[in-house]
């Protein structure tokens, strides 16, 4: 940073001259210092362009961010809008990945339940505290003098295998029941308890619906065959919440839970239903079918009449995605364009520290608006990257379909008027006919890698794209003109000036200044030198005529 030259008090002179040495002084250095004046200005100059180049950096960046999640990805330009004729019953919900499809639900015989199992009665459970140390309840529960470890609740996976034999659940006397129980419900046992103070029994529900166990036969009538799903060890579980007793040496077995007083078991099932002529079931009542996700509702048979799903594209959110694209590419076409056709106005060169801090603040905001116009007038990084997003707007796109190979195909051309600039102007009718009629082919417009089933493209001469969509092509042409603006101003994360060109240059331009600003110190001192020799030299003089003005009148 430029600093002003300390005039030293110390210095004033003008004894034996009667000059105003010190302003004299100030005077030649106002001089002197218009240089350092002209470097600081061009230094401000420089840091002003950092900064435009910058702001035109982050429009390219932002609308390459939009080109990537808004028209490349596939989970966003190709969702998929899945209507049921009766939502009561079913609904269901589509990937963009799957096509568009009809799906017939004949009929839902039964939902998927899980499987619950009440305990029997809780002995003397009117005297029992849930919120109490269970210290104090051991009596009521019938604990006495038993093993509260080994405590197991059991289910099975998706694939059939049993879990949570390696799980005890921790049974510390310091804690009450209900507390007991909130540990349970958060743990991995994938079951919720519940204790009800009225009825004094506890109710364990499986989480997942369904049927896991592998050794329940899913064809039995009655459910004869039927095993639990949820299965109870410890003295704790089965002695005292009166659980059936699943351990070897248990007092209560599975099969006869109705022995168990006031005990009872709802089985977990499957959801049976028929979809598109097909009987089949699943273990929960929402399940992925080719790649759609239905949810079943409520049961019906055929005599209800069946439920349609029809999946397809939505069209109106692609649309829109479009129209947004188009509307964004304008914005910087217009940005970009107005940047590089600026007027540079010479007379308003950019304001040193010292000029601002002698002008109003209205008049700084003034003069620096008209000077950073023009900073980047005809800038061919610029213009090379407007140019190029303009050239690829033309470009023949390989998209598996013949009839959609360029933006004009869906109703995007650019204007014939002039004045536009090259924006691209939309025929909303003709793009969502295009999107109703081939939505992948629409998509692959703006989202193709250039694959073309090795067949040789068709594109014309003058064509300089590769057959990728028209997205992919902007980002590629984007990425160039970001990598030469950093490379040219930097960017957000750039540590320091020495990283990018015009960041050494203000280096440069700060050692110029400050070498500059050494040398003035040392015309100062030169200047001051010079006057106080002068001084001397005068005040000598008149010294000397004074002696011979004395000596002459003493001859008198």
């Amino acid at each position: 940073m430029m600093t002003d030259i300390i005039n030293n008090s110390n210095r004033m002179m003008g004894m034996a001259s009667g000059m105003d040495v010190d302003n004299q002084v100030r005077e030649l250095m106002q001089l002197e210092r218009e240089p350092l004046d002209r470097m600081e200005s061009d230094r401000n100059e420089l840091e002003l362009k950092v900064d435009e180049y910058r702001e035109m950096n982050m429009k390219f960046q932002s609308f390459d961010d939009k080109l990537f999640n808004d028209l490349t990805m596939r989970g966003n330009m190709m969702q998929k809008d899945v209507t049921s004729s009766d939502e009561s019953r079913v609904s269901a919900r589509a990937s963009a990945d799957v096509g568009d499809f009809n799906i017939r639900i004949d009929e839902v015989e039964q939902l998927a339940t899980p499987e619950t199992v009440v305990g029997g009665e809780i002995d003397d459970f009117e005297d029992l505290d849930p919120d109490a140390p269970l210290e104090e309840q051991m009596d009521l529960l019938g604990l006495d003098d038993v093993d509260l470890e080994g405590n197991k609740i059991i289910t099975y996976d998706g694939d059939g295998n049993q879990q949570g034999d390696d799980d005890e659940i921790e049974i510390d006397t310091d804690d009450s029941l209900n507390d007991i129980i909130d540990d349970i419900n958060s743990s991995d046992a994938g079951v919720t308890m519940f204790y009800d103070e009225f009825a004094g029994k506890v109710s364990v529900t499986r989480d997942e619906t369904g049927v896991y166990n592998p050794d329940t036969e899913l064809d039995s009538e009655d459910g004869e065959g039927y095993e639990r799903e949820i299965k109870f060890e410890g003295d704790f579980l089965t002695k005292g919440l009166k659980l059936p007793d699943d351990s070897e040496e248990g007092d209560y077995s599975d099969k006869d839970i109705d022995d168990i007083e006031g005990a009872s078991l709802t089985k977990a099932q499957n959801a049976e239903f028929t979809v598109n002529g097909m009987t089949t079931e699943r273990q929960s009542n929402s399940f992925d079918y080719n790649g759609v996700e239905i949810t079943l509702h409520d049961q019906f048979d055929a005599e209800d009449g069946s439920v349609n799903l029809n999946v397809e594209t939505d069209a109106d959110h692609m649309v829109d995605e479009i129209l947004e694209f188009v509307d964004t590419y304008n914005e910087l076409i217009i940005d970009v364009d107005e940047k590089i056709s600026e007027e540079y106005d010479r007379e308003y060169q950019v304001l040193t520290d010292r000029q601002m801090q002698e002008m109003e603040e209205r008049e700084v905001e003034m003069w620096q608006e008209r000077s950073r116009s023009g900073l980047l007038r005809n800038d061919q990084i610029l213009r090379s990257g407007l140019d190029g997003l303009r050239n690829v707007a033309y470009d023949q796109v390989h998209t598996g379909s013949d009839e959609i190979t360029h933006l004009t195909d869906v109703g995007i051309e650019t204007s014939d008027d002039y004045l536009q600039r090259g924006q691209l102007v939309v025929d909303e009718d003709e793009l969502r006919s295009a999107v109703e009629d081939d939505p992948e082919a629409v998509y692959q417009l703006f989202a193709s890698d250039g694959s073309d089933d090795g067949e040789e493209s068709d594109r014309p001469s003058w064509s300089t794209g590769t057959g990728e969509g028209i997205a992919r092509q902007m980002r590629d042409q984007i990425s160039q003109t970001t990598d030469s603006l950093t490379e040219r101003a930097g960017n957000e994360f750039s540590a320091t000036n020495d990283n990018f060109t015009l960041g050494r240059e203000i280096n440069q331009a700060e050692d110029q200044m400050a070498n500059f600003e050494r040398r003035l110190q040392q015309t100062e001192d030169r200047y001051w030198d010079q006057f106080r020799r002068m001084e001397q030299a005068m005040a000598e003089a008149q010294q000397q005529s004074q002696q011979m003005m004395s000596q002459m009148g003493g001859m008198m």
